[in-house]
């Protein structure tokens, strides 16, 4: 006959009863097992699953029959928010995830920098026409530098009345339009404001070009950004150094402000 095992300590039932009642009450087993790996961990989680959603029907079921209790309030009886189906989650979410887009879109718009030229008419009162004109494209006038006075770039022979000197500035826009885009929307402008087709290098009454768009490189046969003479032209570099010295050609890697020096250095 086996003797008698030694009486569990005071306390040792009552506590061994709740851990009972509480794994039958969270459905958890009393010794886990190990996990199952490969497909047969799959297979087992899939089951869990199912079991899990044939107990909400269950629960469904019931809290939507029929309870004649006095005084006790069925779960559809309580207040509560609206339920939401799938559908209106993902819809939700897109529009979240929508206006963050939009948002971050709208945080990095490039900045457009644009070169103005006059050298006909009113030439202060042109480039102040043109820049009102950028609001309708739409743009925003970012900076402008201050108006330089600068001789008329012309090739060998040209006529002696195309010598006349041009008022320059530079601006920078912020604006959505696409490059393409905003080059129409610039040829619009300079039509408005009576420029016409004429020879290269002639006088304008207007002349607006576009030197950057943020660190984009473009090359078609319409429009090369970077513009190719931006190291090159002193009328350019100056005003441009005034507002944004530090914006770097996306190829060479050479800042406004350094261009400007090595350019000035040649020309002394």
């Amino acid at each position: 006959m086996k003797p008698a095992p030694p009486p569990a300590p005071p306390g040792a039932c009552a506590k061994a009863s709740v851990m009972n009642m509480t794994n039958l009450m969270i459905g958890w087993p009393r010794e886990r097992k190990r996990p199952a790996s490969g497909f047969a961990g799959v297979r087992r989680s899939a089951q869990r699953l199912q079991r899990g959603r044939g107990k909400l029907r269950q629960l469904n079921r019931r809290s939507t029959g029929p309870d004649t209790t006095p005084g006790r309030i069925r779960p559809q009886d309580k207040p509560s928010a609206p339920s939401m189906t799938g559908r209106d989650l993902i819809r939700r979410a897109g529009r979240l995830c929508g206006g963050l887009v939009r948002k971050t879109w709208r945080q990095s718009v490039p900045v457009a920098t644009l070169a103005l030229g006059s050298n006909l008419g009113e030439r202060a009162a042109m480039l102040d026409r043109a820049e009102a004109a950028f609001a309708d494209l739409p743009a925003t006038v970012l900076a402008a530098s201050s108006r330089h006075v600068t001789p008329a770039l012309l090739p060998p022979g040209a006529p002696p009345d195309w010598n006349i000197a041009y008022l320059n500035s530079v601006v920078q826009i912020d604006t959505e339009l696409s490059p393409l885009a905003l080059l129409d929307g610039i040829k619009g402008i300079e039509h408005a404001l009576g420029r016409r087709p004429g020879p290269r290098w002639s006088p304008r009454l207007i002349d607006i070009d576009i030197l950057a768009y943020g660190d984009a490189v473009i090359t078609t046969e319409r429009l090369t950004i970077p513009h190719p003479e931006i190291a090159a032209r002193l009328f350019v570099l100056r005003p441009w150094s005034e507002i944004d010295p530090g914006w770097r050609h996306p190829v060479t890697g050479v800042s406004v402000e350094e261009m400007l020096s090595v350019l000035e250095a040649e020309r002394a």
